[in-house]
């Protein structure tokens, strides 16, 4: 294992020898299943790092359309980057070209060159960029709103009108990845966030996004990988930590996965994610009076924070307290109405709870969406 994660795993195995690991349930933010700790080899068996960046897809294929994320150079070689030296691939036309300027309007009111001053003085025409600059940010906010109401198609469709030298940017592709994310279209949530790190090498910001895609696939090496880079990158990143646990999550390690999300919050009280997936990881050793309280934390830094919701209905689901369930279950989907997990467990609540038609009513919207 690398140096700086062995030493903080083995620290925190001491004295816990013999503890069974006992299955995770399925809960939204996901818990591992049992690997080998061996994220990488070089040659002749000895271990190695992975180099970064050579497993990100040259396009993203959706159902919308293909975009080419990264256009190849003429040897068809692409350059790795790092956390660490903040290296970006510079082969030639790696970014293509911007969208083209859309044609002006045929039809004019008033006088040509009249309007031109006019637009010249008051930076609104063509050449002033303003017009652009306002259109631009009308369709992020447009997508923006999208994706804060879960409406994770609509947000795509508007994220790909927007023009090549703004749709290959960090904060953009971190967005799609969450929309293709919040779908459980895991492997194109991959593909856009490593485009992300491949355009901002320093930006923390979607790399617990990225690992936990990464837990649903199972890839073992590629999460190891990313952890040692951001830690190696950042070591005061609740990000980075938060990465790190998610890696010993997948192997069922949830006492060491809890020791790097507990570092992580406390680098960061503010960063839910982090709460929310102690939380889980409690659940998983059925400590479920220490996961409630940390859902509650998650609810107190972000009362909009789904999984938190989700995961306090799942405890009391699990303790047979199904009213105190169906309650956190519609505060959940109230905030999230596209998901079908959240509506499935809704009606599960329903039903135990004596509400049958209620409970079919529920299931089938969850079939339509």
């Amino acid at each position: 294992a690398p140096p700086s994660i062995k030493a903080a795993w083995s620290a925190t195995k001491s004295g816990k020898k013999g503890r069974r690991a006992r299955s995770p349930p399925p809960l939204l933010g996901g818990l591992g299943t049992e690997l080998d700790y061996s994220y990488a080899t070089g040659g002749g068996g000895s271990r190695g790092r992975l180099s970064f960046g050579s497993a990100a897809a040259s396009s993203v294929e959706t159902q919308f359309e293909e975009r080419r994320l990264f256009a190849a150079d003429a040897g068809g070689d692409e350059k790795g980057q790092s956390f660490a030296d903040g290296s970006v691939s510079n082969a030639a036309g790696e970014m293509p070209p911007p969208a083209p300027r859309p044609p002006a309007s045929a039809g004019r009111t008033k006088d040509d060159a009249e309007l031109d001053e006019e637009e010249e003085e008051c930076g609104t025409g063509e050449d002033g960029g303003v017009h652009e600059i306002l259109e631009l940010l009308c369709l992020l906010g447009a997508a923006q709103r999208r994706l804060c109401e879960y409406k994770c198609r609509d947000a795509l469709r508007v994220y790909y009108k927007l023009p090549h030298a703004q749709f290959y940017t960090g904060f953009v592709q971190h967005q799609i990845g969450r929309a293709y994310f919040e779908m459980s279209d895991y492997q194109n949530a991959q593909k856009a966030l490593e485009t992300m790190q491949r355009t901002e090498p320093h930006r923390m910001q979607g790399l617990e996004v990225l690992s936990t895609a990464l837990w649903h696939l199972k890839k073992e090496v590629e999460l190891s990988n990313l952890a040692q880079r951001a830690i190696d990158f950042d070591r005061q990143s609740a990000e980075a930590w938060c990465v790190v646990g998610n890696c010993f999550s997948l192997q069922k390690e949830h006492e060491t996965a809890l020791t790097f999300f507990r570092r992580s919050v406390r680098l960061d009280p503010s960063f839910t994610y982090s709460h929310t997936l102690s939380g889980h990881e409690y659940v998983a050793n059925e400590d479920f009076e220490k996961a409630a309280a940390c859902y509650r934390d998650a609810l107190r830094a972000d009362d909009r924070h789904y999984n938190a919701w989700y995961g306090l209905g799942a405890i009391y689901f699990r303790q047979e307290k199904h009213d105190l369930a169906e309650y956190h279950f519609r505060k959940a989907l109230s905030i999230n109405p596209q998901s079908s997990v959240l509506r499935c467990h809704l009606g599960m609540a329903q039903h135990a709870t004596g509400k049958a038609m209620e409970a079919l009513d529920t299931l089938a919207g969850a079939l339509l969406l």
